[in-house]
């Protein structure tokens, strides 16, 4: 444990730490807005783009809600699966990915159900429908996104467009759930077994929003 942080074995003392650094983050910020002379600008909303992505589903994602609510068997077979790699002493590698796997079989009734609500018809399609937008806004972009993005998505925009003064948003117009990149399905962890998409459709995503940023 790090020094001065032996004391962190509560709720109740990490709410209060994290309270305490807060307030000395909003105290540094409130210093440096209150050294700072400047004159408000108005606002100008100058143009608005709109469009959409078709994102693939991932092979793992059932057929129907009914498969979808209905998921005891392939949660026992990926359980299975983990206990006999542990049993045999297998490589850490695969250990881990089993595990991934558990935790995404697991979780997909939530992912359809609670956390995004993809529809019975889009689940026999194996597509869904993202809404994008791209706003510009006093000599900012806004670049929004409708579910939680890594930050290679937002880093990739940013080089292939307005630099710093692109800012990407997530959530906008609903929750997608994560938009993984290819690279974390193989890292593994919980954007990977918590993301309905198919490896690609991140790659998908990012294109679709930056030819909207384009036309800024």
């Amino acid at each position: 444990m790090r020094k001065g942080y032996e004391g962190m074995t509560t709720y109740a003392a990490c709410d209060r730490e994290a309270f305490r650094i807060g307030n000395e983050i909003a105290r540094a910020f409130l210093e440096v807005w209150n050294s700072t002379p400047g004159v408000w600008e108005d606002i100008k909303l100058t143009v608005t783009r709109a469009g959409k992505a078709e994102l693939p589903m991932r092979d793992s994602m059932p057929h129907s809600l009914e498969a979808s609510r209905n998921r005891e068997e392939q949660i026992k077979a990926s359980a299975k699966n983990l206990d006999k790699a542990l049993e045999n002493a297998a490589p850490p590698a695969l250990i881990k990915r089993l595990i991934d796997e558990k935790m995404h079989q697991s979780c997909i009734s939530t992912i359809i159900n609670s956390w995004v609500g993809i529809t019975d018809s889009e689940l026999k399609s194996r597509t869904v429908i993202a809404e994008i937008e791209a706003v510009s806004l006093n000599g900012l972009v806004f670049a929004g996104l409708p579910g939680e993005c890594l930050t290679e998505t937002c880093q990739w925009l940013k080089a292939q467009s307005m630099g710093n003064k692109l800012i990407v948003l997530d959530q906008v117009n609903g929750y997608m759930g994560y938009m993984t990149t290819a690279e974390a399905y193989d890292q593994g962890g919980y954007s990977y077994w918590g993301s309905w998409l198919r490896r690609d459709a991140e790659k998908i995503l990012r294109k679709k929003m930056l030819e909207l940023i384009r036309q800024i």
